[in-house]
């Protein structure tokens, strides 16, 4: 009898045991994203329909007419084309507190980018806001499929993608991308996209046969003056980022607004010398199309080998191509967590920018007191 209640109890035992286990360390095998001090668990079921929030604020203006938009924001403060068949319009905030651009194409608005303290426009969310707050407002979905003219489209956000820059749907068939400050996890800046716009910045991992790509206008385009716009209203955006980051604005100087311009020619002119022959395959795959990425990017190695072919001073920054939209590759720069880092130094430093068409440079050099501070743009 001894024996037969010995075996009762260890059969019990083991019984309870595999039955509760599931239960005892189900939240044990989640893996958790984090920004900041905050956690977000992504879903496991990626054939789970994501939720469309309900369109307001900024979304609700996305495909429609730029008139609609201006009985909001008012007239723009400027204007220019980018070459690539849409133009953007820049519009004054309240106290100077947010910069807000929108994209416009055939008349109607393609995209909106608001950094900084836009008040209501950017609701449900909110300036500063973290991502513990969102995940109130809606799950961090990782997959998003929609169909897209007869083509079938599948997105697929990485960890990263999710801790600083999600997706989110709206029920008006538009998307909205938050970026989270790399220092505090606070979200810094939102553009609003339509699905066309979100399918041509690609920013993540996008599976579709024909997704659409944007072309350059014609011969009879003024790239010098589009170049010098962008390179006048980047240099503004990267020093309202660095404001918004309580560091020292970047100084504009002459020479070494030169200096980049020389290092990007140099790089277009010798792309074989500068490159290995894999990465020379790979820029031409991008410059083509035929790549599934979307951009380009220099390594910190390969910039700094470049730079040295025409100066000795060290220089940090970004080497990037195509970039259609520069306000929009600022955003997706400072949220992510290696080339933010670049853009975080607390001295004071000279700021130079080029473009050429799709191609852009933006090199940072180490002020010395001796230097001569002359504007660039």
């Amino acid at each position: 009898m001894k024996r037969v209640g010995l075996f009762m109890s260890i059969f019990m035992t083991v019984l309870l045991v595999f039955y509760f286990e599931p239960i005892v360390f189900k939240n044990n095998s989640e893996k958790a994203v984090r920004t900041g001090s905050e956690t977000v668990t992504p879903l496991h079921n990626t054939t789970l329909k994501y939720e469309e929030l309900p369109a307001e604020g900024f979304s609700s203006y996305i495909n429609k007419e730029v008139s609609e938009l201006e009985k909001v924001l008012g007239q723009p403060e400027g204007t220019y084309s980018t070459g690539f068949h849409y133009e953007v319009r820049r519009y004054k905030s309240e106290k100077q507190t947010a910069i807000i651009e929108a994209n416009i194409t055939d008349g109607k608005v393609s995209a909106i980018k608001a950094i900084g303290d836009t008040k209501e426009n950017i609701r449900p969310f909110s300036y500063k806001m973290t991502m513990g707050k969102l995940s109130e407002l809606t799950m961090i979905y990782p997959n998003f499929s929609f169909d897209y003219k007869d083509d079938t489209v599948n997105i697929e956000l990485m960890e990263e993608d999710m801790n600083y820059r999600p997706l989110i749907a709206f029920d008006n068939q538009t998307f909205a991308i938050l970026f989270f400050d790399q220092n505090d996890g606070e979200l810094f800046g939102v553009t609003y996209l339509s699905q066309q716009e979100l399918l041509t910045l690609r920013p993540y991992q996008i599976e579709m046969n024909t997704p659409p790509r944007l072309t350059a206008q014609g011969d009879d385009t003024d790239w010098q003056a589009i170049n010098d716009r962008k390179e006048a209203e980047s240099f503004e955006t990267i020093n309202f980022l660095r404001k918004l980051d309580q560091l020292p604005a970047y100084e504009s100087a002459f020479q070494q607004q030169q200096l980049v311009k020389a290092v990007q020619t140099d790089f277009l002119a010798h792309i074989d010398e500068i490159l290995d022959e894999q990465r020379v395959h790979y820029w031409q795959q991008i410059e083509s199309g035929e790549s599934s990425q979307i951009a380009f990017s220099m390594s910190s190695e390969e910039l700094a080998t470049l730079v040295k072919r025409t100066t000795d001073n060290p220089q940090t920054g970004i080497l990037s191509a195509p970039i259609f939209d520069p306000t929009f590759s600022l955003l997706y720069w400072y949220s992510d967590p290696f080339l933010h880092t670049r853009f975080m130094h607390t001295e004071t430093e000279q700021l130079g920018i080029s473009f050429s068409k799709e191609n852009m440079v933006v090199l940072m050099q180490r002020l010395d007191e001796n230097d001569t501070k002359d504007s660039g743009f």
